[in-house]
């Protein structure tokens, strides 16, 4: 895929990301719950990633469509404020909310180059115009790390106490 077509599907996949914030913000306080949209949306973000991963012949059209499902679904995070909101003492808010932001800002400390080390551990020193060339299984063990990191989120959803969008006491 060319460089330009590559970034427009990143952009696609980051702008279905921005739609899908408010809109799981919006219904999980139409519908009073936070953590089924929370599970939904991370089971989807590991659904898409999963199929992206082990299913590396897909069209072109396709994959565009799973990471901008993806992207729309990885917008469940923005429940992970309200969800903590309301599942802590109001004096521990503060240091809760630094806490999550902390773990939000973690992923991509974490997975950037975490990634970028699995592609280099895979690389079989092939060059393309000086710049680094790697193979389908480079990218589908590097990017397996996305499919890792949407599972351990849902599973450690799964953990926690629905709010049913009301303060803890």
């Amino acid at each position: 895929m060319p460089a330009t077509q590559a970034a427009a599907v990143n952009t696609t996949l980051l702008v279905a990301w921005a739609i899908g914030g408010p809109i799981f913000g919006a219904l999980s306080d139409r519908i009073g719950r936070r953590k089924p949209l929370y599970v939904g949306g991370c089971a989807v973000v590991a659904l898409c990633w999963a199929v992206i991963i082990l299913m590396p012949q897909l069209p072109v059209l396709l994959l565009i469509l799973l990471l901008a499902i993806a992207g729309f679904a990885s917008g469940c995070m923005v429940i992970g404020f309200a969800f903590l909101r309301e599942s802590v003492p109001p004096y521990l808010a503060g240091t809760a909310a630094g806490v999550l932001n902390m773990g939000v800002m973690m992923g991509p400390m974490l997975l950037q180059p975490a990634v970028s080390w699995m592609l280099d551990q895979r690389w079989r020193g092939e060059m393309l115009n000086g710049v680094r060339s790697y193979s389908l299984e480079a990218y589908q063990a590097g990017f397996s790390l996305m499919l890792v990191w949407a599972g351990l989120a849902l599973l450690l959803i799964l953990f926690t106490r629905e709010t049913y969008c009301r303060p803890s006491v």
